[in-house]
């Protein structure tokens, strides 16, 4: 199944031009769509859609990587039964004037608010899907998950022998998508981007005398998995 899904991934985005297009040619975030679920083919426009994925996530501002209310797959709707991927691959590949430039980054509905110093922050940045992408074929996108790390914290004793934390940096954002591909953030904790399944991420602290967290880390992580639940993940330190 992967393998005939990367290659309709790849047959789909190679006639996919590049340059500008009519205001209403397809995104980039179709190919982004496809070429995520095959598992990202090293081939044709793939690769520009998984440089767009990982540029999102690039600071600052941090995007959300998929867009897919950039992708209108309802245009793929008909009455006929047809399973959501072919439904997907219809939307990519129904028009030949497709653009694959870059989402601006100053559009509005993808632009983050500053983040929320002492509540919790749960913004949806993004509305979904136009169609029903409850099914199941569609957990890949919904296993995508931003990090947006910037943390530094740490012991600091006096000449007097006693000890305080310094605190100068505590932000833990996590992106996450819904049932319909809509994309919203949350305040985190340290152990949200360091345990289990985010040690990838790389971002560790330590107990330290009067810091529980002492550490300092920046950047941002994206994770992901692709239609056959293989894991795949991007780490941007800055």
């Amino acid at each position: 199944m992967k393998s005939l899904l990367a290659s309709v991934a790849i047959a789909a985005c190679s006639v996919l031009p590049f340059g500008a297009a009519p205001a209403a040619a397809y995104q980039i975030d179709c190919a982004i769509l496809l070429c995520l679920a095959g598992g990202w083919p090293s081939a044709g426009a793939c690769i520009p859609a998984r440089a767009e994925f990982i540029r999102r996530i690039t600071p600052w501002p941090v995007e959300p990587p998929l867009q897919i209310w950039r992708c209108p797959m309802s245009a793929a709707f008909d009455a006929r039964p047809a399973s959501p991927l072919i439904r997907l691959y219809d939307a990519a590949y129904a028009q030949s004037a497709v653009s694959l430039a870059p989402a601006p980054r100053t559009d509005e509905p993808t632009r983050l608010p500053a983040p929320a110093k002492d509540a919790i922050l749960h913004n949806v940045v993004g509305g979904g899907a136009d169609i029903d992408i409850s099914d199941p074929v569609f957990n890949f996108v919904r296993s995508i998950r931003v990090f947006d790390v910037d943390w530094w914290e740490y012991d600091h004793e006096n000449q007097h022998g006693d000890h305080d934390c310094r605190r100068w940096k505590q932000r833990v954002r996590v992106g996450t998508y819904g049932l319909q591909g809509d994309f919203s953030w949350r305040d985190g904790e340290p152990g949200d981007a360091q345990s289990g399944d985010a040690a990838w991420f790389g971002f560790h602290t330590r107990a330290d005398n009067s810091c529980s967290h002492a550490g300092r880390f920046r950047g941002v992580g994206v994770e992901w998995r692709d239609h056959e639940g293989n894991h795949g993940y991007e780490v941007v330190r800055y």
